[in-house]
């Protein structure tokens, strides 16, 4: 198990990030929301990222996560919950950060630049 010790659960919004213009999404991706667990400094313990990708006449929610963030995901069985309750719903972004929202999750996104 990963040491959490010191992060708080956030998320970041990419579309309305500052540099959201100068960095577009790869692949097929039309919105990211990352999220994980995250050091006062920004660093992270473990993240992962929900993205919208396009299927025939709709958009669906597509959740990445890369092994060494398993840890992490698992700490969020609260979330994941709520997340099977929405199964088979093309949930949108903003529905999802809801669900971040409302668990206890914080918008950690920059949208101006520093």
């Amino acid at each position: 198990m990963k040491d959490h010790e010191g992060c708080i659960r956030g998320y970041y919004i990419h579309s309305e990030s500052w540099y959201a213009k100068n960095a577009p999404l790869h692949g097929e991706a039309i919105e990211e929301i990352n999220f994980g667990m995250y050091a006062e400094d920004g660093s992270t313990s473990g993240e992962m990222a929900m993205e919208w990708i396009p299927l025939d006449s709709f958009v669906a929610p597509r959740l990445k996560v890369f092994n060494d963030a398993w840890d992490t995901l698992w700490q969020f069985r609260d979330l994941l919950e709520a997340m099977a309750e929405c199964d088979g719903q093309d949930i949108t972004p903003q529905e999802f950060v809801e669900l971040l929202d409302k668990h206890g999750f914080k918008d950690l996104t920059r949208r101006e630049r520093t």
